[in-house]
């Protein structure tokens, strides 16, 4: 029996949640999470060298599970340690504030904040297409009335000169 098998069973479209970390029989540390990935790596903690990811999902959305050698390169870096510290990553008592020089708190925070940008870009208003005449201007929804004019006046001016950029 593949050690993977469970995952294969999951319920037509239930997804393996993003923020999941488990220690699958035989196949030692593992997420589904990359940007856990990312901060392991950048600590010098490999992927298992016979198998770095494997895809599962059948008709579900696609999920990659990134598998790991139990330890750092350096031999000083425990995996399953780091796994457990990015999931008690923040807050005043956790792991960060209490290992603050630590190279996974570097790199889990930095992992964190590519995700929260990413985030913050896409919950921000849309855009949208605003038109006057010929003139078309591209805004955030919501954009107060008097920045949305000076966009608009910007761009007619431009658009009386020849410019089409």
């Amino acid at each position: 029996m593949n050690p993977h098998d469970d995952l294969r069973r999951l319920p037509q479209g239930q997804k393996i949640p993003l923020r999941m970390s488990f220690n699958l029989v035989g196949g030692g540390p593992s997420t589904t999470n990359s940007d856990l990935a990312t901060a392991l790596l950048s600590v010098g903690i490999p992927f298992k060298k016979d198998k770095p990811f494997e895809e599962y999902g059948g008709d579900m959305e696609p999920q990659i599970v990134y598998f790991f050698e139990d330890v750092s390169e350096c031999g000083e870096i425990r995996t399953d340690e780091m796994i457990k510290a990015w999931e008690d990553f923040g807050g005043e008592n956790g792991w960060c504030a209490r290992n603050p020089n630590h190279p996974f708190a570097y790199a889990a925070a930095a992992a964190k904040n590519r995700a929260n940008i990413i985030r913050f870009v896409r919950e921000r208003a849309p855009l949208i297409v605003v038109k006057e005449g010929n003139t078309h201007a591209i805004l955030r929804a919501g954009a107060p009335t008097k920045y949305r004019d000076q966009v608009l006046s910007l761009a007619l001016r431009l658009h009386r000169r020849g410019w089409n950029g």
